[in-house]
C-alpha cells in the first residue's frame, strides 16, 4: 500500500516477471493485477471482481472494504 486518502487507496504490486503496477482503488472497488513472463496489467471494477484474462497466469486481487480515519481495510486474494 502506497497511500490512503479519504475515498481511495494507492496500491503498488510487484509481479514475478519484473514489472511493478500501481493502481488507485476506490472504496468498494476491486483491482486485479495480472502477469505473465513478459508483462502485466491492472484492471479495476466497482461492480464485481474482474474476470480472467487469457495468457495471464498470475492474478492477485485487492478490494478496498473500508477507509476510516486514514486506515484502510483491504481484502487480498491470490489465484
Amino acid at each position: 500500500m502506497q497511500k490512503v486518502s479519504t475515498d481511495s487507496v494507492e496500491v503498488r504490486m510487484a509481479l514475478p516477471a519484473g514489472p511493478s503496477l500501481t493502481a488507485t482503488i476506490k472504496k468498494g472497488c476491486t483491482t486485479a493485477f495480472y502477469g505473465n513472463n513478459a508483462s502485466g496489467l491492472a484492471d479495476t471494477s466497482c461492480s464485481g471482481e474482474p474476470g480472467d484474462i487469457p495468457g495471464m497466469y498470475v492474478k492477485q486481487t485487492v478490494t478496498v472494504k473500508d477507509i476510516t480515519d486514514g486506515t484502510a481495510i483491504l481484502n487480498l486474494k491470490s489465484e
